[in-house]
């Protein structure tokens, strides 16, 4: 037992690179702090549903909600063809800035990960201020956190955000034909899809398009 805490007490000590993301706000709603897998490279390879996200509060560790977008290699798609379920370098981790926590002494860690852990810093632009996230991988953790920001319904091709929804073509995958802002963010539930649309009307050869 003794030399099983000396060695995870070696571990905390070895690996924390620590990474800088950029936000457009840490208190904002929309923006998302994006990890490329490649800022990861010690996870490459590792299993998608192994990746877990956690912010430190003071004296305890709190999983914080995230995930993982996957791309194809080749077409960057996010759509079926790029899940295989292993974190690539061109796959997205992404977290909302608002969740981070504060900066972990390098003795804290979370129990059941292993010995490797990127810690992310998140910068406030406007500000400078910062928060910090954790990214680890553990096969043997559990999803703990309970807030679902954005909801993906397949059947009808539609993304439900608290503040907009977002619709995309049945017959063409990934073309969007639907934006909404919520009532929950003060609209109307209206299409202004269309509206967002530019029109322009030119003459060529004398002949008006």
């Amino acid at each position: 037992m003794l030399l099983m805490i000396l060695s995870n007490l070696l571990a905390i000590f070895i690996f924390t690179p620590v990474m800088n993301v950029s936000a457009q706000s840490i208190d904002s709603r929309e923006e998302p702090a994006v990890v490329m897998g490649s800022d990861v490279p010690d996870f490459d390879g590792t299993p998608v549903n192994d990746i877990w996200v956690y912010a430190f509060t003071g004296s305890s560790w709190e999983q914080i909600p995230f995930q993982v977008d996957e791309k194809n290699n080749s077409t960057g798609s996010y759509f079926e063809d790029a899940v295989d379920g292993i974190l690539d370098s061109n796959d997205e981790i992404v977290l909302m800035p608002f969740d981070a926590g504060e900066i972990a002494p390098a003795e804290e860690w979370v129990q059941g990960t292993g010995p490797e852990r990127y810690e992310v810093t998140v910068t406030d632009p406007i500000d400078a201020s910062m928060k910090y996230a954790y990214i680890y991988t553990s096969s043997s953790l559990t999803q703990t956190f309970t807030a679902d920001y954005v909801a993906y319904n397949s059947t009808f091709h539609v993304i439900t955000a608290t503040d907009y929804t977002i619709g995309f073509d049945d017959a063409k995958m990934g073309i969007m034909d639907e934006i909404r802002i919520n009532t929950s963010a003060g609209g109307d539930n209206t299409d202004i899809f269309d509206r967002l649309k530019y029109r322009l009307q030119v003459t060529i050869s004398g002949f008006p398009l």
